[in-house]
C-alpha cells in the first residue's frame, strides 16, 4: 500500500519474478515513472498511463543530466538529475524534437518530492518547444527565472505553482506575447512575476 508514494524522481522500476501482487496505490503520484521492467507474471500493460512495459535493459537515456525515453515513437523529456542551478533544456534528443510528459513533467526537480536536493534557480526553454504543459515546473521551489522562446504558443495552468518565479523573459515582442494562449490559472501563485519582452515589460 503506497510503497513508493510521492517518489517524484522514480523513472524506472524492475519487478522480479518473485513478486505475485502489487497494490494499486503502490506507485501513487510517481509522476515520472515511465518504465516497468517486468519479469513477474503480473500484467502492467494498463496499470500506468504513458508507460512502457518490457524486459531487458532500461530504455531511459541520461544525456548531460537530462533523462529521455521514447514511447510509441515519441521522445519524452522525463526529468533533470544534474546539479546546475541554471539549466538550458536541450533542443533535440537524438536529432529529433521531444515532448514533455503529460502533467507534472519537470515538476519537483528534487530527489524525493518535498525534500529539495537539486536547486534549479533558472531555466531556459529552447525554440524547439511550442507548448508549456500544465504544472510543468510545479514545486520547483528555488526556481526564480524562466526564459521562453517566441515559438511558445500555449502556457498551461499552474505554470509556476509552488515556485519563486519572479521574472519571465520572453524572447519576442509584447504583441507576440498577446498571441500566446494562456490557460486559466497559468499565473497561479506567481501573480507578481514580471514579464520582460524584447520591446519592454508587460504591466
Amino acid at each position: 500500500y503506497q510503497a513508493f508514494f510521492f517518489f517524484f524522481q522514480l523513472t524506472s522500476i524492475t519487478i522480479p519474478e518473485s513478486v505475485v501482487a502489487v497494490d494499486q496505490t503502490a506507485f501513487y503520484d510517481c509522476v515520472r515513472l515511465v518504465e516497468v521492467i517486468n519479469y513477474s507474471d503480473l500484467n502492467f500493460d494498463n496499470y500506468f498511463n504513458k508507460r512502457i512495459v518490457h524486459q531487458g535493459e532500461s530504455l531511459i537515456k541520461n544525456v548531460d543530466g537530462f533523462k529521455f525515453i521514447t514511447i510509441d515513437n515519441v521522445n519524452y523529456l522525463i526529468s533533470y538529475v544534474g546539479s546546475d542551478e541554471k539549466i538550458t533544456l536541450p533542443k533535440y534528443y537524438n536529432g529529433e524534437t521531444y515532448e514533455f510528459l503529460p502533467y507534472y513533467s519537470l515538476a519537483y526537480l528534487t530527489n524525493f518530492g518535498y525534500y529539495p536536493t537539486i536547486n534549479v534557480k533558472e531555466i531556459v526553454i529552447p525554440d524547439t518547444i511550442n507548448e508549456i504543459s500544465p504544472a510543468l515546473f510545479h514545486g520547483t521551489r528555488y526556481l526564480t527565472k524562466i526564459t521562453l522562446p517566441k515559438s511558445i504558443t500555449m502556457i498551461g495552468e499552474d505554470f509556476g505553482r509552488e515556485t519563486d518565479i519572479s521574472d519571465i523573459y520572453y524572447l519576442g515582442t509584447k504583441a507576440e506575447w498577446s498571441n500566446i494562449t494562456l490557460e486559466s490559472g497559468w499565473k497561479y501563485e506567481i501573480g507578481n512575476a514580471k514579464i520582460h519582452c524584447l520591446d519592454g515589460d508587460i504591466e
